[in-house]
């Protein structure tokens, strides 16, 4: 793992966003409340484009949390939770390592949730639990798809290609979510082959090789220019 540091919250948020999109997964960690609060912009851009971030908070110690104390980045309240609660609304996961016997389990779960749905994921950890003794996880994180049905996959790939063979004119659109589940190579071979025009979403630019003969650029819908083929 290589550590890069950053001026500040927002900037690191969007590092991870952007190292997302590139790797496959990113992570950042900042502090409990003003320093998530900075980043929080750039994790509702990362769960709207669907990029999988790993926003990794360090909270107070639990005894300080659970006593209602007044302390800084707080909002001297004593409610400890409403940070988390507004992340709720930007992550697909949340897990509070509270319990050292859970924590791995919470840990993969919430991983694997971020991989799963390709959006950020929010792990608080209280500072009184960083050098806390946890059980090593009994598997390794499991991100298949629960009840995957390869006969059902069959039948659909059969009504695709069904409709391909019927179509007078096909042509190929393809969005950015092709690049956040992986399936990008897999894209530009399907363009290739098939030789069917193409075009990309204004999210979907850069997905497809711009030097193919088939590619005719981007589809902005109503907004764009119309044009004729004769």
């Amino acid at each position: 793992m290589h550590w890069v540091g950053n001026a500040n919250e927002l900037n690191s948020s969007y590092a991870a966003d952007a190292y997302a999109r590139i790797k496959g997964i990113g992570a950042l960690v900042t502090s409990f409340g003003v320093g998530e609060l900075s980043a929080i912009n750039a994790i509702g851009g990362a769960y709207a484009k669907k990029s999988p971030v790993v926003h990794i908070v360090g909270t107070p110690p639990i005894t300080t949390q659970r006593a209602g104390a007044c302390l800084h980045n707080s909002l001297g309240d004593g409610n400890f939770r409403v940070f988390a609660n507004m992340y709720k609304h930007v992550t697909v996961a949340q897990a509070n390592l509270v319990d050292v016997e859970v924590a791995p389990a919470l840990i993969d779960a919430t991983l694997k949730e971020c991989l799963r749905q390709s959006r950020p994921v929010y792990i608080e950890i209280p500072t009184d639990r960083v050098r806390a003794q946890v059980p090593a996880p009994k598997s390794p994180i499991n991100i298949s798809i629960r009840g995957h049905n390869e006969d059902f996959d069959d039948q659909m790939i059969n009504r695709v290609m069904a409709r391909i063979q019927a179509c007078k004119k096909p042509m190929i659109l393809v969005d950015g979510l092709s690049a956040r589940f992986g399936i990008k190579a897999e894209v530009n071979v399907l363009v290739t082959m098939t030789g069917f025009p193409t075009l990309t979403t204004p999210y979907g630019k850069g997905i497809i090789k711009e030097d193919l003969v088939n590619f005719h650029g981007v589809h902005l819908g109503s907004v764009g220019e119309v044009v004729t083929q004769t």
